[in-house]
């Protein structure tokens, strides 16, 4: 090792000579409770960016809509309740598809059935 042209018969020598003097580095590979711990922050902190996009997403829409909710937390419970109260009511699909005569997204087994 250390020598200017690397080939992979001087890496493997390189490796044999620190293998041989027990100088070889380990690799540590942290245990399976801590990989978990781990795998759950990384998790955590995908879910908290998330919810913030969302946040900022309604925030800019309401914004973008000119609708003004009073009080400091748009997410409270006032304020949610304040903003049902104010936003108009969505249809389902299903009712929208009904009420203009069209069948249903979903399929009942017996409609199934029949149709072979």
């Amino acid at each position: 090792m250390g020598l200017t042209n690397k080939t992979d018969t001087l890496d493997a020598r390189g490796l044999a000579i620190l293998l041989r003097n027990g100088t070889l580095p380990e690799v540590w590979i942290p245990p399976s409770e801590l990989r978990d711990q781990r795998e759950l922050l990384r998790l955590r902190i995908f879910l908290v960016r998330l919810r913030t996009r969302v946040k900022n997403r309604i925030h800019g829409t309401l914004s973008r809509h000119n609708v003004q909710v009073p009080g400091a937390d748009l997410f409270g419970v006032a304020a949610r309740l304040e903003l049902g109260r104010r936003l108009p009511t969505n249809q389902t699909r299903q009712e929208s598809s009904e009420g203009s005569g069209r069948r249903g997204a979903t399929l009942g087994r017996s409609s199934l059935a029949g149709a072979h």
